[in-house]
């Protein structure tokens, strides 16, 4: 789904969108999630890479994502700490049982917790790094003053009428 836009500011690579729902909207709630929890109706800034485009305060742009980035960033943000999990559970008897004794309940559901809470930890850390960086929304074109793209319309609080 791509988002048009209003650049609010911009710093460095990042810019600062106001996005709302587009004039064509059929209501389907598909951007609910995205456009201020559930009301879709109000404006929401959101952050997006501004990919070489030269932009100021003002300009209108389109905002995407690459096919695939969106999987891959829900795989790497709840996939991660659920194999972490799993193998915390598959290796706790390794880690907490005395040698020769049976591994107990408590020493698999420890090793789970540990490997769900190490997976999360390089989860966030990875992305306080930037390494996911590239799958956040991108600008993918900059509209000309006074058009409109295609047949979506121009919605948003900054358009004009």
């Amino acid at each position: 789904m791509s988002l048009i836009g209003t650049v609010i500011s911009v710093e460095g690579e990042w810019i600062t969108v106001e996005v709302g729902p587009l004039a064509g909207c059929q209501g389907c709630r598909a951007c609910g999630g995205l456009l201020t929890g559930g009301e879709a109706s109000q404006p929401r800034r959101l952050s997006a890479l501004r990919q070489g485009f030269d932009l100021t305060a003002g300009d209108r742009v389109t905002l995407d994502t690459n096919p695939g980035e969106v999987s891959l960033a829900a795989v790497i943000m709840f996939g991660l700490p659920l194999v972490g999990f799993f193998l915390g559970l598959w290796a706790a008897p390794a880690w907490l049982t005395p040698p020769g004794a049976p591994p107990a309940d408590w020493h698999h559901a420890l090793g789970g917790g540990l490997g769900f809470l190490g997976a999360g930890l390089v989860v966030y850390l990875g992305s306080r790094a930037g390494w996911f960086t590239r799958l956040s929304l991108k600008v993918t074109g900059k509209i000309p003053p006074g058009s409109c793209p295609g047949d979506r319309g121009c919605s948003d609080s900054h358009s004009p009428p």
